[in-house]
Formats: structure tokens, C-alpha cells, sequence
């Protein structure tokens, strides 16, 4: 009876897993459509009030400086969280914050446009992470940031502090959705949550992604673990 549970928890693991490679799948399809049926308009021919799809590098007049990595950058974001280690399970995010630099702006061969990045959707940015005590002291990690962030534990010792940062440095190739208006210095390329910052070049986001690998790893590994629950018992 305790196998028959058993193999049958293994059965509903690999049905989940599964799921998740789809949606990996789907997910990564669907946008790579998306970038590829919009055309590239360049800066110089981009008109207020339409909805374009800009392809140049990110600039900015006052950049932020990312802590973790420590270089200049249009936006970061930076969470410190308290894991469980045994479950690797994330029991408390302790500190968590976001900056933008002043004047963002894409520029292409044929001009530059500002943009107004607040609210808007980053996707594929680069990331960094650090958990005091699981690896070697890190020497361009500077020491004082690493207690700005990190907080006292409390007196327990089954929680370690694991620091994530997210970022958009300058000069990052990047792909941009969104709408275009008069701003008080000329086009600016906006939309809120309609605005859309893409990562990398036109190429590489519109090519096969990560996301397609690891959804293709998670469905082999759903089926099979879906083929030894039915296996077993059957």
C-alpha cells in the first residue's frame, strides 16, 4: 500500500513537471513570435503615438551603480532573503530594492530616444548571486555592502542569507516594446506595464532560448518519471 502512494506521488511529480516544461515551452514560443512579427523601426522614423519595436543599446545621463557587481547600470534590483537550507526553501525576503538611472534611453545607428522605465516589464536581465559562507570571500563583493545588506539571523542557525541582484548595465544590447510620445525634450518611448525591455540582441532573443532547452530537459524528465509511476503500477 505504501508503494502503491508512493509510486503514485512519483506519477503526479512527473505530470507536474511536465506541465511546467510546456508552459517553459509555450511561453518562450509565443514571445519569440511576438519580436519576430513586429518590424524594427528606427529611432529617427519612430512618430508619437504609435506602438514600435525599437532594437539599439541602453543609455542613460545618470546611471545607478548595481552593489553586487558593482558596475554602472540603467536599473537594478537587489533582494536579500533568508533560506531554509535543508528545504532550500526561501522563508523570509528581508530587504528588497529597485533603482533607476535618470535620463534612460535606447539608442540605435540612427538617433536616440528617451525612455521612461517605470513600470515597465525588464525581461532577460543579467543576475548575480551571493550566500555568504557557501563559497570562497568574493574580493569585488565589497565588504561594507555585504553589511549593509546582511541582517542578524536571530539565533537561528538553519537560515543563510542569500543576496540576488538584477540589473540592466549600460550598454546592453536590448529589444524595446512600446509607445511612443511627446515628452518636454523630444520622443519618449512609454507604456507602463505595456512597455516591454528585452535583453540581448534581436538574433539571439528571437533564436532558440534557454527557456526551450530547459522546457525540453523538464518534459523528458516529467515523461520519464511519469513512465515509472504508471510502470510501477501498473
Amino acid at each position: 500500500m505504501q508503494d502503491a502512494r508512493s509510486m503514485l506521488v512519483v506519477l503526479l511529480l512527473g505530470l507536474g513537471v511536465t506541465l511546467a516544461g510546456v508552459v517553459f515551452l509555450a511561453v518562450g514560443r509565443r514571445l519569440r513570435a511576438r519580436l519576430r512579427r513586429l518590424p524594427r523601426t528606427p529611432v529617427r522614423e519612430a512618430r508619437a503615438g504609435s506602438f514600435v519595436k525599437l532594437v539599439g543599446q541602453v543609455v542613460a545621463r545618470e546611471p545607478v551603480r548595481a552593489p553586487l557587481a558593482d558596475v554602472d547600470c540603467a536599473y537594478f534590483q537587489m533582494s536579500v532573503r533568508e533560506v531554509q537550507e535543508e528545504m532550500k526553501k526561501i522563508v523570509e525576503t528581508v530587504y528588497s530594492e529597485k533603482e533607476y538611472a535618470t535620463g534612460w534611453g535606447l539608442d540605435d545607428e540612427s538617433g536616440r530616444i528617451e525612455v521612461e522605465p517605470e513600470g515597465a516589464a525588464l525581461h532577460c536581465l543579467r543576475a548575480r548571486e551571493f550566500s555568504p559562507g557557501l563559497a570562497a570571500w568574493v574580493p569585488e563583493i565589497r565588504q561594507d555592502l555585504l553589511a549593509r545588506y546582511i541582517s542578524a539571523r536571530n539565533g537561528r542557525t538553519d537560515l543563510r542569507t542569500h543576496l540576488r541582484e538584477e540589473r540592466l548595465e549600460l550598454g546592453t544590447p536590448v529589444v524595446a516594446l512600446g509607445w511612443v510620445r511627446e515628452g518636454p525634450r523630444g520622443l519618449v518611448l512609454t507604456g507602463g506595464s505595456e512597455l516591454e525591455v528585452f535583453g540581448g540582441t534581436e538574433k539571439e532573443l528571437t533564436s532558440l532560448r534557454g527557456s526551450d532547452v530547459l522546457g525540453g530537459v523538464l518534459v523528458a524528465a516529467g515523461l520519464l518519471l511519469c513512465a515509472a509511476g504508471v510502470s510501477a503500477l501498473g
